[in-house]
Parts: C-alpha cells; sequence; structure tokens
C-alpha cells in the first residue's frame, strides 16, 4: 500500500490563520477607501487617491486569492472539515477483516469487531441470530415391555428440542430367572390371582417361595386389572426375596404379608397403600431400610416387631396410630421422630429398642402405652409434648441413661399427667419446661 504524506494538521491551521488574517484586512482596507470618500479634505484630490487606492485593494485581492488557493489545497488534501476546528481528525480509515468477537447463535445474537490500521479505530457490528441445526434422532426414553419410549431432535447449537415422538411399547416380557430383563417385572408365573368381584381388581400371593426370584417386583395389573392388594401371609417364609418393589396400584399390605422373609434388606411402600397389617413385616431380622408412604395411616400390631438390623425409619406425617409391639425388639434403631399427626403409641412400641438414643415426641400424642419405651437403654433424652396426659405403666422402666427431659409445657402442666409405676428413670431426670423445639 502506498502511503501519500499530506500536510500536517498544524499547516492546516496555520493557513487558515492567514486566510482570515488576510480577509479582515482586506475589509478594512475597503472601509478605509470609503470613509476617504466621504472626508472632504481629499475632494480636491479624488480620482488620484482613487487610483492609488484601487490598486492597493488589487494587490491585496491578489494575494487573498493566492492565498485562499494554497489553502483549498491543503485542506482538500488533508481530508479536512469543519470538525477540524474542534480539534477531531478525520481519517481515511483502512479496515482490517472482520473478527468474531461473541459467537452467535440461535438464541442470541453475535457480534463482529474491526480495526483502523491508520488511526486505530474500532467498528463493531451485531450479527443476526442464526437458524436451528437439527441433530438426528436421540433416544432418551428406552421403550419397555409395557411402556412406550420417547425420541427427539435437538439444535446442535443450543439444545433445544425440536420435534419429539412416542416409541411403541415391545410388549412381550423377556424373562430370565423369573424377571423381565427389559421392565424388571417378576413373572407371573411365580404369583396366584385372586380376583375381587367388588373392586374388580386382584389381590396377589406368592405361588411357591422355591420359584422366586431374589429381587421380586410386583405387577401393577394381570389380565388387564389393577392389582391392589397383597393378601395375608402372601410372601410369608420366602427367605429368597432380598428386596421387593411394590406398584403404586396397590392400596394394602395384608397381615403377615412379608413375615419371617429373613433376607429381606429394603423395600418401599408406595404412597398409594393406606394401610399395613399386623406382623406384615415380623421377624425380617436383615431388613435394614424401609420408606413408608405418605398415605399410610397406621403402623399396626407387630409390623417390624425383630426387625433387628433396622437402624433408621421415618414416619409419615399421614400416621395416627402405632400399635402394640410395632417396632418390639428392633435393637439397631438408634433415632425416632414421632410426627405431629400421631395421637396414640401402643402397648411395647418401642420395647428393647437398645440402641435408641433419642426421641421426639409430637405435638398430639396423647397416650403413651404400658411398656412402650421399655430397656431402652442407650436413651439420653426425650422431648415431650404437653399434649401427653398417659404415661402408662414401666413405659421408660430402665432407660438407665435417661438424663434429659424437654418438656413444652409448665411444671404445673406436667404435675396433671397420669403416670403409672416404673417410671423413676422419666421422673428423676433433669426437666426443662416450656422447652420450644427447634
Amino acid at each position: 500500500m502506498i502511503m501519500v504524506e499530506y500536510p500536517s494538521f498544524s499547516v492546516c491551521v496555520a493557513t487558515i490563520g492567514v486566510c482570515v488574517f488576510g480577509a479582515v484586512t482586506s475589509v478594512a482596507a475597503l472601509f478605509d477607501f470609503k470613509s476617504d470618500l466621504i472626508s472632504k479634505k481629499i475632494k480636491p484630490k479624488i480620482r488620484f487617491f482613487r487610483r492609488k487606492k484601487m490598486k492597493s485593494i488589487a494587490k491585496k485581492l491578489l494575494v487573498i486569492i493566492f492565498i485562499l488557493s494554497v489553502s483549498v489545497f491543503a485542506l482538500v488534501s488533508c481530508d479536512f472539515d469543519i470538525s477540524d476546528l474542534l480539534g477531531e481528525y478525520v481519517c481515511i480509515h483502512e479496515w482490517s477483516e472482520w473478527d468474531v468477537i461473541e459467537q452467535g447463535n440461535c438464541k442470541t445474537h453475535g457480534l463482529i469487531r474491526r480495526v483502523c490500521a491508520v488511526c486505530g479505530a474500532i467498528d463493531e457490528e451485531i450479527t443476526a441470530k442464526k437458524e436451528h441445526i437439527e441433530s438426528d434422532w436421540i433416544v432418551h426414553k428406552e421403550p419397555s415391555c409395557i411402556e412406550e419410549g420417547e425420541k427427539h431432535t435437538e439444535c446442535t447449537l443450543c439444545g433445544a428440542f425440536i420435534q419429539t415422538e412416542k416409541i411403541d411399547e415391545i410388549g412381550e416380557h423377556k424373562y430370565e430367572n423369573y424377571n423381565c430383563i427389559m421392565c424388571g417385572v417378576t413373572s407371573e408365573e411365580c404369583f396366584n390371582f385372586v380376583y375381587i368381584e367388588d373392586d374388580e381388581s386382584y389381590m396377589i400371593f406368592a405361588k411357591s417361595t422355591s420359584t422366586l426370584p431374589s429381587e421380586v417386583v410386583i405387577p401393577s395389573s394381570y389380565d388387564g386389572m389393577p392389582v391392589v392388594s397383597i393378601g395375608n401371609y402372601a410372601f410369608e417364609n420366602c427367605h429368597s426375596i432380598t428386596s421387593i418393589i411394590i406398584p403404586d396400584s396397590v392400596i394394602s399390605i395384608g397381615d403377615s404379608a412379608f413375615n419371617n422373609c429373613s433376607r429381606l434388606i429394603s423395600t418401599v411402600i408406595p404412597d398409594s397403600v393406606t394401610s399395613i397389617g399386623d406382623s406384615a413385616f415380623y421377624n425380617c431380622s436383615n431388613l435394614s431400610s424401609v420408606m413408608i408412604g405418605c398415605g399410610v395411616t397406621t403402623i399396626d400390631n407387630y409390623t417390624f416387631y425383630n426387625c433387628t438390623s433396622l437402624s433408621s425409619i421415618i414416619i409419615p406425617d399421614s400416621v395416627t396410630y402405632i400399635g402394640s409391639n410395632a417396632f418390639q425388639y428392633c435393637s439397631k434403631l438408634n433415632s425416632l421422630v414421632i410426627p405431629d399427626s400421631v395421637t396414640y403409641i401402643g402397648y411395647k412400641a418401642f420395647y428393647y429398642c437398645t440402641s435408641l438414643s433419642s426421641v421426639v415426641i409430637g405435638t398430639n400424642v396423647t397416650d403413651i402405652g404400658d411398656y412402650s419405651f421399655y430397656n431402652c437403654t442407650s436413651l439420653t433424652k426425650i422431648i415431650i409434648s404437653k399434649s401427653v396426659t398417659y404415661i402408662g405403666a414401666y413405659a421408660f422402666n430402665y432407660c438407665s441413661r435417661l438424663t434429659d427431659v424437654y418438656y413444652t409445657g409448665t411444671a404445673n402442666d406436667w404435675n396433671y399427667i397420669t403416670i403409672y409405676s416404673g417410671n423413676s428413670y422419666l421422673t428423676r431426670a433433669t426437666f426443662h419446661y416450656n422447652y420450644v423445639p427447634a
């Protein structure tokens, strides 16, 4: 590129100054000439002076024309305009290539920039949003034997879904060791189904303890109708079961339904279940994890009796009644919160829970049954609500480490509670009245 040397800015300004000076001088001379004509003193010599003045003015005009010509050339050659008088120099830009500063996509505009190689000026432009670039089909939910799958296409730039489509269910189970390898459901060959005519539904039972797999998934329907109940003694003595999944269609678990399933480790009781029968998980000695759904209203007698591996349990706010012997001999249970919904704690409910160290009793419990916390030898503190009116015989007997009782009422309120014999460990503890739970 050939660079032309233009006059400097200072030269241009000096030239303009000379022009202005010449113009002012000429105007002054014209005014002097007019004054001389008016003056009476020079009337006799008017012609002489007129010629002399005219010659002087002509010379000055020639000088001004020359200076203006030079100025115009200088101004044009340095690309000067009126803004130069304000100190701004207008450059003939030599722009670089556009650089991408922000990459636009289908959601946002982009930004590009170029720089002048002469003066360093920066020019920026906002670019338009781009159109979506559609991907191939992506399966985000695989179809199973009983459920449809789903697939979609998405923009490779912004990730937005563009199209979605259903994928037909496979329609047939593929069983290995009695469980479907696609959906996990246990083969219907492992169960007996009893029709409940009133509800047009089914109750389920194990057909044989010897044919059940270790992980049992109870089907939600049979012959086009829902499975709503696990019958009494349905899986009693099924020693091969280690886990069981109960579908949302089930609303009741019968008495002794899983009695003596000695290898059962975990189960989830869905929110659809409203009742758990007596001794439902009686003597499930390896049961360590239970999730009780928020539809259950009662934990009946002996429900978790002798579940010696059960270390923690969350009782939902829906439960109002904890039956007799419900958690008796749960020797690894270490903490317990009885929700505000519960009104009654049954006879021997937590009898011999020897690892239980703290108990919170909800604000609506009125009765703590006989022997309910008997021989809880690790219990050091308990929170009792002022709603309690009855503490049964030996309810806290042999709670030898109990040192602190946090009572939400006053000392006078405590005196109105009926406390039966065998509770000396409770009454000798340090009391903290008017306690406000965190």
